[in-house]
């Protein structure tokens, strides 16, 4: 992903690097969409008729498969990264 800025007559071009391929399942895609959107795993547990327990679990494994700490960097990699 690039960004361009300019102010007056100096431009600066940023480039962020798409990190490599990360194969989420269809249930986790859901499940991240709600997460972005705030919910509780409870709440989304609610939603899919899943349990809370087992939100938590896809939760972990996307924060395993793409190395970052939490929620919120998994949802900003999401978005970056063209997933939801």
């Amino acid at each position: 992903m690039t960004l361009s800025m300019s102010k007056g007559d100096k431009s600066c071009i940023l480039y962020f690097p798409i990190e490599g391929d990360v194969n989420y399942s269809k249930r986790e895609i859901e499940i991240l969409k709600l997460v972005s959107l705030g919910f509780s795993s409870k709440k989304i547990g609610e939603q899919l008729f899943i349990s809370s327990h087992t939100v938590d679990t896809h939760r972990r494994n996307m924060l395993k498969k793409t190395g970052k700490k939490d929620s919120t960097e998994l949802v900003f990699y999401a978005k970056e990264n063209g997933l939801i």
